[in-house]
């Protein structure tokens, strides 16, 4: 049976031609844009016209069943199982190969949420007990230890005294 899938925003409403359900969804005030990411790609929506981007974000791994999004600075992050890709310019991206800027494998088993915090890039897993901060370079600069269970959702505040 054939499921359809639709993407709302206030009174407005728009079927999406998505094969697999959103994993994550990534909402950019400044853009007034969401980010939805589905199987092995994001697409990027402007919620005030409700126009679909013809940009996607592809990577390079089976559908994702579970994925986090974020922005950090200029780029767009994705977390999914292991991996943090990365893409920073949009006007770059082929449309019929993974397209992202760089990729680690992080070693952090099924990272379930990120964020960012100034310069650093917030990692976290469901099945790990401690949050990670990397630098740009994305290197690893600390690891805060001492959770007694995984971790399924950071954010940081605006005035980033918090996290």
């Amino acid at each position: 049976e054939e499921q359809n899938r639709y993407f709302c925003v206030g009174d407005k409403k728009m079927e999406i031609d998505f094969p697999f359900r959103a994993s994550s969804i990534y909402y950019d005030e400044n853009e007034k844009s969401a980010y939805i990411a589905s199987g092995n790609q994001i697409s990027k929506i402007n919620t005030e016209d409700m126009l679909v981007s013809p940009q996607k974000y592809i990577i390079d791994s089976p559908p994702m069943l579970r994925s986090t999004l974020t922005k950090w600075g200029d780029k767009l992050v994705l977390g999914s199982r292991r991996n943090l890709y990365i893409w920073d310019n949009e006007s770059q991206l082929a449309q019929d190969a993974p397209n992202y800027k760089s990729k680690i494998t992080a070693n952090i088993p099924n990272i379930t949420s990120i964020s960012s915090l100034n310069d650093l890039l917030i990692v976290a897993s469901r099945d790990h007990h401690s949050v990670h901060l990397l630098n740009q370079n994305l290197q690893p600069v600390l690891c805060l230890i001492g959770h007694v269970g995984g971790i399924t959702s950071i954010c940081s505040n605006t005035n980033t005294t918090f996290l």
